[in-house]
């Protein structure tokens, strides 16, 4: 099958996606939690991108919402660990999808938000790690995502180790793109 995306949340709109045989699911709120064992078995995937509602919830004031509001968006962010804990012990293909550049979603760290929203969930750290780096490369045929002769490599090195300490992710020391070194500014040396 072509590899395909669905935005999609709702009871409606996630059954007629998991039917069609979508690749991946992209938010999944209010996922049916019958539809969970389906993902699994035609191995769809679903990127659950909680940050844009938990931005929400968390600067009330900002998105123009009332404690109701806050409250109902909280719900909804429970059940969306409740189901991704359920999604994980089915076997279902997670991926880390931040939906960055939305409202109060930045690059990079709106990744960080949804590692750490995937650990809540109950998910052990090394498929925490699995669903931000192999799973999505496994998932859609990309070269790379093993470390050995003739693979390319992007790398990033940290001071701590992420699969004991997911916090260590914020503070890469060196990234290692195509074959080029990053540092960060306060790192490089003249």
């Amino acid at each position: 099958r072509l590899p395909t995306f669905a935005h999609c949340s709702g009871d409606e709109g996630l059954r007629r996606v998991v039917a069609a045989g979508v690749g991946s699911i992209e938010h999944g709120f209010f996922m049916p939690e019958d539809l969970l064992p389906q993902l699994a078995e035609r191995r769809i995937c679903w990127s659950g991108t909680w940050s844009p509602v938990a931005f929400m919830r968390d600067n009330p004031t900002i998105s123009g919402l009332d404690q109701s509001a806050v409250d109902g968006l909280a719900r909804i962010l429970d059940l969306h660990l409740a189901r991704t804990r359920q999604a994980h012990a089915l076997g279902v293909r997670l991926f880390a999808g931040s939906d960055a550049g939305s409202w109060g979603v930045p690059f990079g760290a709106g990744l960080h938000r949804e590692l750490d929203f995937l650990h809540t969930a109950g998910l052990p750290l090394e498929a925490v790690l699995h669903a931000a780096t192999l799973a999505p490369r496994q998932a859609w045929g990309l070269p790379g995502g093993r470390i050995a002769v003739g693979e390319p490599a992007d790398l990033a090195l940290f001071a701590r180790c992420p699969s004991t300490d997911l916090s260590a992710l914020h503070q890469a020391e060196a990234v290692l793109v195509e074959g080029h070194w990053w540092k960060p500014a306060a790192q490089r040396t003249a």
